[in-house]
């Protein structure tokens, strides 16, 4: 507890100097967010959006908080989730209607990542979103906590069609070579 406790204080309080760095760019790639099994918490950090934005966790309708009336450093109890559960958090832009998911660029109405998501160790993810249709200025520092009891993975990329392409013509060239030699091995016999 007493790690937990000091990695959140060191966590809080880098989060003011946070919109002053550029993001690892890794950290804007589709994610997914998994539960390590147990208690799920989020702690607000910090929002320099001028628009108020409320956050909710997939599946739940009650909202997580609203950038604008909460606190820095307050905790949000997600309650308990099993190991390995996808958790997916979205964002309501209450001044312009969007709402922008973290994970999939298919869920958001712009087809653009808007969550940047960072594995900070010992089962604690930041996670920063962008607010603005069309990735505004990409700052992803409208809205920005940690979840704790969480990890992060990439998202496997969808192959291209021109992947499967090549991918059946390599295997078309193999299975042609295997055939040949067995035809040149039962002539030469």
């Amino acid at each position: 507890m007493k790690l937990l406790n000091k990695i959140l204080f060191t966590v809080l309080s880098l989060s003011a100097v946070l919109p002053a760095y550029a993001l690892d760019s890794s950290a804007v790639e589709p994610k997914t967010l998994l539960a390590t099994g147990g208690n799920v918490r989020v702690t607000f950090l910090s929002s320099d959006a001028d628009y108020s934005s409320d956050l909710f966790v997939t599946g739940k309708s009650d909202k997580i908080f609203n950038n604008k009336s909460t606190f820095f450093g307050q905790t949000f109890d997600l309650g308990d989730f099993a190991a390995n559960t996808a958790i997916t958090f979205s964002l309501l832009v209450n001044n312009t209607g969007y709402q922008f998911y973290s994970g999939f660029t298919s869920a958001n109405p712009d087809n653009i990542v808007h969550s940047a998501i960072s594995n900070l160790g010992n089962n604690v993810v930041a996670i920063s979103f962008e607010d603005m249709f069309g990735g505004g200025d990409y700052d992803y520092n409208d809205v920005m906590f940690t979840v704790t009891n969480a990890v992060s993975t990439n998202v496997a990329p969808v192959p291209e069609p021109e992947s499967f392409a090549m991918l059946i013509a390599g295997l078309g060239a193999l299975l042609l070579a295997n055939r040949r030699r067995k035809a040149n091995k039962t002539l030469a016999s």
